[in-house]
């Protein structure tokens, strides 16, 4: 890669640039000429920017003002180097995505020297990006607040025909062309005058290079951040997480789970082309566009791709591409298995109308891995099985393989219940927490034991990490596995740390098995309980006391148990003391129950302190109802192992 400062002009190298960036003379020069006049400072940050996949040939560098947010790294991003017909994008930091609203986070609050974050611009044939902050520095406050510092030179495509220097591009064929290769009467081909972007060839997109001359170091233009006119991405208009009437002023935790379901559906969607009507995977990776045949090699594990053209990706992929599906099944559980198996029952096919939209998700999970494709049939929509896919789900119906997806479920299920009961956890805990369980307690890391593991040894890592994208329940950051509704992991996990001797707390593998349940919250004894106590006091729709619940499970992960009755009191518009009385037993039984990330998995009622008498020292029988609330007897509860209750 060559590159130009825009202060300086210098020439730069990969090797180089950093450092540069760090240090350019002329740079600060014109901040201490700043300086001169205006004496109150700020943070800048010095960001780096470039694509996740596809090499070292571009690079961007952009200054930006510390107060300002997310969303104007977006802009900028879109302005420069991705932006053709408005897609949705999102950056994905510490394990949370961010997009829409939460964009508007202010880089102060989030960001810090040397971290490392990702963007994604459109769902559906995606370019990746990852940014670095290589700096942070004081600047006056009258210092442009986005500049942009460095850029790699105009890139030069040669035709993949005969090697020339390329201006056009092929959509058809997905493919650079020069002028002597073309066939001038395809309307699927591009001229390019200005190359510089990753996402050049791309749905569409054409670059321009006097779209950054509004970013040249210098400019004047102001910039600030308001939730008022944020803009919402119209993908979004039609979807909503749940309705929650007592959390509705909490927009932090409705974001957290709205982006997980949004990101997730418009994943889905995009994935659906219309592709060609075939069960030859020969015919059916050929018609994909590169970008998609990229992706599903991806997916599916395979490396040092990066730099084929469409051509020599598709060739190495059906090379492997037998043997790769096989080895993702063998990391399968009993229900991926199951439903891939309903259509090579229903001879590789299904009409896209008939598929549900709980199973839309998790379609999409095979649409990626290459194993599914979509296509039209008699202009309708349906979602097909390769002929080669059905031969080795048709080979898998044996005892062998069945008893082995079995144990892969009970893997997977184990850890759902840790990611529910936990929330982050690093991959050498979950060895020990497995360690707990038989047929574990030998080894976390290869299993081998009985007629049931005779010739397969499993690695525990390598099935969990496959059914992240399945399930989309956690994400995997390095060595950190990370429940999808926490907001701050980092945060979280100093917390965690800071209880040195404090274990994680021991849970039945009965009990975690019954938390990997999708409906586990309503349908576990605290929670149905809950659950027919509200309706029983309350007119509701249950779909809204189920948003309600899952708010609530939200909320008592980060707040305090009398900070969070406390907002319900206070938003409740009703005075009766009967009812405020009600909600606050009721509720409060229901959190005092729910696991706790902070607490190691350990609720309310194992983590309270020993709790004594009152001032007035009123006398609880052991068989009366525990003060606490948590429903039980006293004796069995707070007075267990000689606590005796306090009355506040």
């Amino acid at each position: 890669m060559k590159a130009k400062c825009y202060y300086c002009n210098k020439e730069l190298t990969e090797r180089t640039i950093k450092r540069h960036m760090k240090n350019c003379s002329e740079m600060e020069k014109r901040i201490d000429e700043k300086r001169t006049t205006d004496e109150n400072l700020r943070n800048q940050f010095i960001i780096a920017i470039k694509p996740k996949y596809t090499g070292n040939d571009y690079c961007i560098y952009l200054s930006i003002d510390g107060t300002l947010g997310l969303v104007h790294i977006d802009q900028f991003i879109r302005d420069i180097w991705v932006e053709c017909c408005d897609h949705l994008s999102g950056f994905r930091i510490r394990g949370k995505f961010y997009q829409d609203h939460s964009m508007n986070t202010r880089l102060n609050d989030i960001l810090d020297i040397d971290e490392k974050f990702e963007y994604e611009y459109d769902f559906g044939s995606t370019t990746h990006l990852i940014l670095e902050v290589v700096d942070i520095r004081l600047v006056p406050s009258s210092f442009s607040q986005i500049e942009i510092i460095a850029r790699n030179h105009d890139i030069k495509h040669e035709c993949e025909t005969c090697g020339a220097e390329a201006k056009y591009f092929n959509y058809e064929k997905d493919e650079w062309e020069c002028e002597n290769c073309i066939d001038e009467n395809n309307d699927m081909i591009s001229e390019f005058e200005y190359c510089n972007s990753p996402r050049d060839g791309v749905c569409g997109y054409e670059g321009h290079k006097e779209a950054e001359n509004m970013y040249l170091p210098g400019n004047t233009k102001k910039y600030k951040l308001s939730k008022k006119n944020m803009k919402v991405q119209d993908d979004y208009k039609s979807i909503s997480a749940y309705e929650d009437d007592i959390f509705e002023d909490s927009p932090d935790m409705e974001y957290a789970f709205d982006d997980l379901l949004s990101k997730s559906k418009i994943i889905v969607n995009k994935a659906f082309n219309r592709g060609i009507y075939s069960f030859d995977i020969n015919e059916l990776i050929s018609d994909l566009s590169k970008d998609t045949v990229y992706d599903i090699a991806k997916y599916l594990g395979m490396t040092k791709i990066s730099s084929l053209n469409k051509s020599k990706l598709v060739e190495k992929l059906l090379c492997e591409y037998e043997g790769l599906i096989e080895e993702r099944m063998s990391l399968f559980d009993e229900e991926r298995y199951k439903l891939l198996k309903s259509y090579g029952d229903n001879n590789g096919i299904k009409a896209f109308n008939e598929i549900s939209e709980e199973n839309l998700y998790k379609i999409g999970y095979f649409l990626q891995n290459g194993m599914l494709f979509s296509a039209v049939k008699d202009e309708e929509l349906v979602i097909l099985m390769p002929e080669v896919v059905q031969k080795l789900v048709k080979e898998k119906n044996n005892i062998q393989y069945r008893s082995m997806i079995k144990v892969n479920s009970e893997i997977v299920n184990l850890y759902r219940g840790m990611n529910k009961a936990y929330g982050l956890l690093k991959f050498k805990d979950i060895k020990e927490l497995f360690k707990r369980y038989s047929p574990y307690k030998e080894s976390a890391e290869h299993i081998e034991s009985n007629s049931l593991y005779e010739s397969q040894k499993y690695r525990i890592e390598d099935v969990i990490t496959k059914a992240e994208d399945y399930y989309r329940e956690y994400e995997i950051q390095g060595i950190f596995f990370i429940n999808c509704y926490i907001d701050n992991w980092v945060d979280l996990l100093k917390e965690i740390e800071q209880q040195i001797k404090v274990n994680y707390t021991m849970i039945s593998k009965e009990d975690l098995l019954a938390m990997s349940d999708d409906n586990y919250i309503y349908e576990s004894q605290f929670g149905s309980a809950f659950f027919k106590e509200f309706l029983s006091m309350f007119s509701m729709e249950e779909d809204i006391l189920e948003g309600l619940m899952e708010s609530l499970y939200l909320e008592i992960q980060e707040n305090e148990l009398e900070a969070v009755m406390t907002e319900i009191l206070e938003q409740l518009e009703d005075d009766n003391k009967e009812i405020k009385e009600f909600m606050s037993n009721s509720v409060g039984k229901f959190l005092r129950n729910i696991r706790l990330w902070r607490f190691k998995g350990a609720n309310l009622n194992e983590k309270k302190p020993n709790i004594i008498r009152s001032e007035k020292q009123k006398i609880v029988r052991r068989n009366d109802p525990c003060l606490c609330g948590s429903g039980k007897k006293y004796k069995n509860c707070c007075a267990k192992d000689g606590n005796v209750i306090k009355l506040f």
